[in-house]
């Protein structure tokens, strides 16, 4: 909620604040008896009384690598304002918010992205805004063909034209991004023609169609995946509800979010299908699981139906209905587990960093890269980290180029790790984490908000909590071999 404070403190000349506790995490370095090396906290040395991690609660870790969340106070921070006059004419006012110099030590980039590719691109030498005052700016675009369907973005990046004593030439300094109005079609993959083969048997449902193998549990309801002989989805997949809780979940003790999920048991929820039905019609199996999840005094009722081609592309359906006293839930989304080879990333959405439905006014949408280890974020004490929100798909591959791509019926949010959810859940430091083997994926409709207006009650914003009662998403999972 960054920036809903910092736009007070910019409209109201007598307001002050955006004060940050704390800078760094103040943890200790210390190593384990096999002499491995992690960051500790209270309690860690045999003190008494201490209060456990609540003095790592930075911007930086120990080390002082910096934590996601200082790209959030970068932007929301910007000396910089520009606002659009006519956008499709490359019309804008710049405002210059440093009380003593000129912005004439900048150079803007600015660039029209389609569908995440750079369509057209351009250059300002020098922005010569005086201090405390605003200019106008025209940039030479030609306005995109919107009725093709294409997402449309105009990216501005300000950078440095000239060596500073803090920061080489080029170092982005601030940036702003603004969608192109249009109407957006989603990506999707094409139609299959051929019909799929079923079989069913006591305990499996066995679906083929050319090099393709899926087979269904009938006791899990869960499946496998196997393209031209190597397999693409070890299991999947799973409705899932619960996040390992961050410092601020768990901030505020019995008051807290994570205490109110833990007491309605939501952390021992058990994926328990009661039924896994089978329908054939034309050229696709339908596969429907239903079941339900018990809370302490509520229930969780779920349905997932799978549509399957011949090539193996599945449309998942999803419905949520919770019934009872169901606190505001952590998430809602599906778990998918793959070999742990396919850690080779790409997704359209925002990044490049981690990002969540409260703090992500810094992240770019856009096309971004990388392994699953990259995804993650040590912070001190293992919990919820790696998310990326508004994604329009997602791809994770092998080095031989094989795979899944996730394509959203509506912007997702995924998160990839290489440890279990039920590891970052329990570990106290990284030395606690394991490599799990496999690859846990997480498709999510939507996380609950980090919060942290304070780390002693809970305060995530009333807009960013899952409050509602009923739940349907939808998208698409499409195998695919590497040339």
């Amino acid at each position: 909620n960054f920036k809903k404070y910092w736009n007070l403190f910019e409209k109201f000349p007598r307001l002050q604040g955006g004060f940050i506790w704390d800078w760094v995490d103040q943890g200790l370095l210390k190593k384990t008896d096999d002499g491995r090396p992690y960051f500790a906290y209270g309690g860690d040395f045999g003190d008494k009384p201490n209060d456990g991690n609540f003095c790592i609660n930075g911007l930086v870790n120990p080390d002082r690598i910096p934590h996601p969340g200082l790209q959030e106070v970068k932007n929301v921070q910007q000396f910089l304002k520009i606002e659009p006059v006519d956008l499709l004419k490359g019309q804008f006012t710049i405002r210059n918010l440093y009380n003593f110099i000129s912005l004439d030590f900048l150079t803007l980039d600015w660039r029209i992205v389609e569908n995440g590719v750079t369509s057209q691109s351009g250059n300002v030498k020098k922005v010569d805004v005086p201090p405390s005052s605003e200019a106008p700016l025209l940039l030479p675009l030609h306005a995109p063909d919107t009725s093709t369907g294409y997402e449309y973005f105009l990216d501005l990046s300000f950078k440095l034209n000239k060596d500073m004593p803090w920061a080489e030439k080029g170092y982005e300094l601030a940036w702003e991004q603004f969608p192109i109005p249009g109407q957006v079609k989603p990506q999707k993959p094409l139609a299959a023609f051929s019909k799929v083969q079923v079989t069913e048997q006591a305990k499996k449902i066995l679906i083929s169609g050319g090099d393709l193998d899926i087979q269904f549990s009938k006791n899990t309801g869960t499946f496998t995946l196997v393209k031209g002989g190597k397999t693409l989805i070890e299991n999947a997949s799973l409705f899932n509800a619960w996040r390992a809780p961050t410092d601020n979940d768990d901030g505020g003790g019995p008051r807290s979010f994570g205490a109110q999920w833990r007491e309605a048991g939501l952390d021992k929820l058990t994926y328990k299908p009661k039924t896994v039905e089978l329908e054939v019609k034309e050229n696709v199996a339908v596969i429907s699981v239903t079941g339900q999840m018990e809370l302490q005094d509520g229930v969780i009722d779920y349905t997932l139906k799978y549509t399957i081609d011949a090539n193996g592309r599945i449309t998942v359906n999803n419905q949520i209905n919770c019934t009872g006293e169901v606190p505001p839930l952590p998430k809602v989304g599906n778990q998918i587990f793959l070999p742990k080879s396919m850690d080779k990333v790409e997704w359209y959405g925002r990044g490049w960093y981690e990002n969540y439905w409260d703090r992500k006014s810094s992240a770019r949408v856009g096309i971004y890269r990388a392994s699953v280890e990259e995804l993650y974020f040590p912070y001190v004490k293992p919990q919820e980290n790696g998310n990326r929100s508004d994604v329009r798909w997602v791809l994770l591959k092998d080095l031989g180029g094989n795979g899944i791509k996730i394509y959203g019926q509506r912007p997702f949010n995924f998160s990839a790790h290489h440890y279990t959810l039920e590891n970052l859940t329990q570990a106290k430091h990284t030395v606690d984490l394991k490599k799990a083997g496999y690859i846990t994926l997480n498709i999510d409709l939507q996380q609950q908000g980090l919060g942290g207006d304070d780390s002693w009650s809970p305060r995530t914003h009333p807009e960013y909590l899952l409050k509602d009662k009923t739940y349907n998403y939808s998208y698409i999972i499409e195998p695919f071999l590497g040339q």
